[in-house]
C-alpha cells in the first residue's frame, strides 16, 4: 500500500473516532468537514476521500485533513488556482520593487512610449533585469518600444519619460481570499474538530467555500496587515477584541471566522462596522495533524462527568443501605 494511502487511512481513523463522539455513531464514518457527507473506509480505498493540503499544495502546504473528492477538486481547484496567481503577482512586484531576489524570469508587461510589450523580470546580485520577449509581443509595439529606448540611450535623454510595468492576470482577488478562508477553516477543523467545523455558526463559511462565485459573507472577513504585524509562520488566533472570533494569520493576511459559541452574525457585524486592523487575542499555533482538541476536551469532560455521576449514585445507594 502506498504512503499516500497509509496517511489517508490514518487520517480516516482519527476523524472517524472523533465523529463517533460527535454524532454518537458506532460505525466508523468520516465526515467531510465542508459538505458534511459521511463516508465509510471504502472511500479511502477508492479515492473518494482525498488528501487536502493546508495551505494549498501550490503554496507549500502539507496534507493535513481529508475532504471528499467533490469538495477538493470542484470549487477548490478554482479558488486555489486564484491563490497561486496572487502569489505569482506579489512575487513579481517584490522583484520589480527590489524587495526580493529571484533569478527565475517572471512574465509582465512594459508600456513605453505608448507601446505595450511583453517582458520577463528577474533580479539577481542586486540588479533587476527587464528582458523583452519578442515572440510574445506585437511586432509594431515591439519596434516602437525599441525605437524609443534606443533614441534615449543614443541621445542620453529620457529623464521624465514614463515607463510603466504592469503585472496582468485574470481577476483573482476574490477567489484567492476564499482560498485563504478555506485554509483557515480546514486548519481550525484540524485544531478544534467537528464541534467547530460543523457548528451552525460556521455554515456561512462552508457555503462560501463551496460556492465561490456567490457573495455569501461579503469581503470583510479578509484583511491585510501591515509589515510589522505579519508573521513568517501561519497561526490560529482566538480573538478577544474588538469582537470575539477565531482568526488565521497567513503572512500579511488575517481571516476571520465565527466562534461556535460566539455571535453567528459575525460577518454582518464586520460588514456594518468599520473595524481597525488592531486585534487582540491568544495565539493558538498551527496544527501539524488532526488534533481535534475541542472534541477531545469535551469527550474527556463528559467521561469524567459520567464517572462522577456513577460514583455519586453508588454512594447514595450505599448510604441508603
Amino acid at each position: 500500500m502506498s504512503r499516500g494511502n497509509d496517511l489517508r487511512l490514518k487520517l480516516f481513523a482519527t476523524g472517524a473516532k472523533a465523529a463517533s463522539l460527535y454524532f454518537k455513531v458506532n460505525q466508523e464514518v468520516y465526515f467531510c468537514p465542508l459538505c458534511r457527507r459521511g463516508y465509510l473506509i471504502q472511500a479511502v480505498i477508492d479515492g473518494t476521500l482525498t488528501l487536502e493540503h493546508v495551505p494549498p499544495k501550490s503554496l507549500g502546504g502539507k496534507p493535513l485533513v481529508l475532504t471528499c473528492k467533490d469538495c477538493n477538486s470542484g470549487s477548490g481547484h478554482s479558488i486555489d488556482s486564484a491563490a497561486a496567481l496572487r502569489e505569482d503577482v506579489e512575487s513579481i512586484l517584490d522583484v520589480i520593487m527590489g524587495r526580493k531576489e529571484d533569478a527565475n524570469p517572471r512574465a509582465a508587461e512594459m508600456i513605453v512610449g505608448g507601446n505595450r510589450v511583453q517582458i520577463r523580470v528577474s533580479r539577481s546580485g542586486g540588479f533587476t533585469e527587464l528582458k523583452l520577449v519578442e515572440s510574445a509581443s506585437k511586432p509594431d509595439a515591439l519596434q516602437g518600444a525599441q525605437d524609443v529606448l534606443e533614441t534615449h540611450v543614443r541621445n542620453g535623454t529620457g529623464q521624465g519619460e514614463e515607463i510603466r510595468i504592469e503585472v496582468t492576470r485574470k481577476a483573482f482577488h476574490t477567489k484567492a481570499a476564499i482560498s485563504d478562508l478555506k485554509t483557515a477553516f480546514l486548519a481550525a477543523f484540524a485544531f478544534f474538530g467537528y464541534r467547530f467545523a460543523l457548528h451552525p455558526n460556521l455554515r456561512p463559511v462552508r457555503e462560501q467555500i463551496l460556492q465561490p462565485d456567490q457573495d455569501i459573507i461579503g469581503n470583510r472577513f479578509h484583511t491585510t496587515l501591515n509589515d510589522e504585524a505579519s508573521l513568517k509562520e501561519p497561526t490560529l488566533i482566538a480573538i478577544t477584541e474588538p469582537l470575539p472570533c477565531i482568526a488565521a494569520i497567513i503572512g500579511k493576511r488575517i481571516i476571520l471566522m465565527p466562534e461556535p459559541h460566539g455571535d453567528r452574525k459575525l460577518y454582518e457585524i464586520v460588514r456594518r462596522e468599520d473595524y481597525s486592523k488592531t486585534f487582540k487575542g491568544n495565539a493558538l499555533g498551527w496544527p501539524v495533524s488532526m488534533e481535534f482538541r475541542l472534541d477531545r476536551f469535551l469527550a474527556r469532560n463528559k467521561s469524567a462527568q459520567m464517572t462522577h455521576n456513577g460514583e455519586t449514585a453508588r454512594k447514595n445507594a450505599t448510604d441508603g443501605d
